[in-house]
């Protein structure tokens, strides 16, 4: 091949010189490097050993700025309720490791903010083209613009929830499994008389565990008075507040069931303080497999979310979608694991 003489002061080798020594177009170098169009391969081989001899190295990120691509992916999150948490930490960290496989990177948004909260931010990163793609962890119901406005401009996925748009992607746990399998759990220890601590109705997969705890007493043909289920959130207090309202009733519940772990904990709490013994006197079960519910004493029976798993299966939706139809619809549900721990025990 002809041996290029490079000029005094030039820094490192460009296209144009390995055009020259292959005698090929500078279009068909580009195709080699940015993987778009069609080269042969003893044509790819051809150019890869010159750029190697020539100490040629590919400006990616000045490729994907001439294609209008960033290799960025929006991660809209609720940073006032979500960021900094397990459930955050493990879908982002799923999500992460399959993009990076893809040369892709998550950079978090902050959908509570002000500057979010009407979409038009968010969409406007997306039309100007400053991320590729979005991923919306857990849109509350007044998020529900926000996603469908996004989804008109870009590939996205949502996780951690069920859109009501039919026409977008998402990737959930199947929270009917995971609430049946803790009713199933207390079933088979003795109880008959089991309460629920509901989640916030403005979670989406809140309202899902509580239909189905609803429908999981009925199959068993076990009586659910009113009273038995009590308003409440995923924060601890709540989970306090709830069960002293249903540990006052005459006719207490011998099991209860909370819609996360952090509930679950605040109930234990109260159950301790009122002077009775989780897993003795009333068995207490969450959602979640959160740390916490292996550190507190006694270990509690939970519902662990596969949260990496999670995380990647939305990635690769995303990605079928940046690399193919996105008129194509993906949706997951990714099961739980019952651990049933010491706070859940035979009926007394």
């Amino acid at each position: 091949m002809e041996k290029i003489k490079r000029k005094r002061g030039t820094e490192g080798a460009t296209m144009e010189d390995i055009a020259a020594a292959t005698g090929l177009s500078k279009m068909t170098i580009s195709r080699v490097f940015s993987g778009t169009g069609s080269v042969r391969k003893e044509t790819r081989e051809r150019v890869i050993e010159e750029a190697d001899r020539l100490g040629y190295v590919y400006n990616a990120l000045a490729g994907n700025f001439s294609r209008g691509k960033t290799q960025l992916i929006g991660f809209g999150v609720r940073f006032d309720g979500l960021l900094g948490s397990e459930y955050f930490a493990g879908i982002y960290r799923g999500a992460q490791n399959r993009l990076a496989k893809e040369d892709l990177r998550l950079i978090p948004l902050d959908t509570s903010s002000r500057e979010y909260q009407n979409g038009e931010n968010l969409m406007s990163l997306v039309a100007q083209r400053r991320v590729d793609g979005v991923m919306i962890l857990a849109p509350l119901e007044q998020d529900e613009l926000i996603v469908n406005q996004t989804f008109e401009e870009a590939p996205m996925v949502v996780v951690g929830a069920q859109p009501s748009h039919s026409s977008i992607s998402w990737a959930d746990m199947d929270n009917v499994h995971a609430i049946e399998c803790l009713v199933d759990h207390m079933v088979s220890l003795g109880h008959q008389k089991i309460a629920y601590i509901a989640g916030p109705e403005q979670v989406s997969d809140a309202v899902t565990r509580g239909r189905a705890f609803i429908d999981a007493i009925k199959k068993h043909g076990l009586e659910l008075p009113p009273e038995y289920i009590a308003n409440g959130g995923f924060h601890y207090s709540i989970g306090r507040l709830a069960a002293k309202q249903i540990l006052s009733l005459d006719d207490r519940p011998t099991a209860l069931i909370a819609a996360n772990d952090l509930s679950a904990l605040g109930a234990m709490d109260m159950i301790k303080e009122l002077g009775l013994v989780p897993g003795k006197d009333i068995s207490v079960a969450g959602v979640d497999g959160s740390y916490m519910a292996g550190e507190v004493t006694p270990a509690l029976t939970s519902v662990v979310q596969p949260l990496e798993q999670l995380g990647a299966r939305a990635a690769e939706l995303l990605i079928e979608q940046m690399q193919g139809d996105t008129s194509v619809v993906g949706t997951q549900l990714v099961r739980g694991e019952l651990k049933a721990k010491e706070s859940s025990g035979n009926v007394s």
